[in-house]
């Protein structure tokens, strides 16, 4: 969509923003924790001023508020909104295919997509803003992309037990090289910390969860999905 006055665009389900629908990257609850109604339109959320948002320490929401005042905000009295294309054609990364494939969940892969890009509120980067913030898992005051991704044993610790063997190699702690290693595959806070094995567990049940709504056993290219995730384990 290309966003004029904003008064045809749903904030929530319309696909107005280059990341996807923010309904299926923020989850249902995102409406109620932002405090913008599911049905809200786009110009409902901005005014003469610009974008208005209530502040929030959520970090996911945070990412969003960061997404959505990327784009100009809408200006009253301007034409209706119009179907566009509002990515811009730029080369292909060699990412691209480990991010936006099908079968993935929409808030995962835009935590991944911010990730990449290295656009996370991480410590580094919130101290730009006079926020002191350091890596929750572990402690470390200089919490990074790189540090979360795996230089931290908290989330080294996770990763190894989530990721198994199938990468075909050993994991490596360091971004780069877990990067590239995905590509050639083709492939805080809630106050209280959850044990190592409690996040494993979620993590694993997240996947198998989202194999099996793919209905994997239905669709030739999909076949041996869910068994290629239980040998890697």
């Amino acid at each position: 969509m290309q966003i004029k006055n904003g008064h045809r665009t749903l904030f929530w389900s319309d696909h107005w923003l280059p990341e996807g629908r923010l309904i299926g990257i923020a989850g249902d609850s995102g409406p109620q924790r932002l405090g913008i109604g599911r049905y809200a339109k786009v110009a409902d959320v901005a005014n003469a001023s610009g974008w208005q948002f209530r502040n929030r320490r959520d970090q996911m929401l945070r990412q969003i508020i960061t997404s959505v005042t990327r784009v100009t905000a809408p200006v009253d009295g301007d034409e209706e909104d119009g179907a566009m294309e509002i990515r811009p054609h730029r080369e292909k990364q060699d990412w691209s295919k480990v991010v936006w494939l099908a079968q993935g969940v929409p808030r995962f892969a835009f935590i991944t997509w911010l990730a990449i890009r290295d656009r996370l509120a991480t410590g580094v980067r919130m101290r730009q803003w006079g926020v002191v913030q350091g890596c929750v898992f572990c402690g470390e005051p200089n919490e990074s992309r790189d540090h979360l991704f795996f230089a931290c044993p908290y989330t080294f610790t996770v990763w190894l037990a989530v990721v198994g063997d199938l990468l075909g190699v050993s994991a490596d702690p360091d971004w780069e090289m877990t990067l590239s290693r995905l590509e050639r595959n083709d492939m805080r806070h809630t106050g209280k910390l959850k044990l190592v094995g409690q996040l494993i567990a979620l993590i694993e049940k997240t996947v198998k969860n989202r194999i099996m709504s793919t209905r994997y056993f239905e669709k030739p290219k999909l076949l041996g999905l869910m068994q290629r995730w239980f040998r890697g384990h």
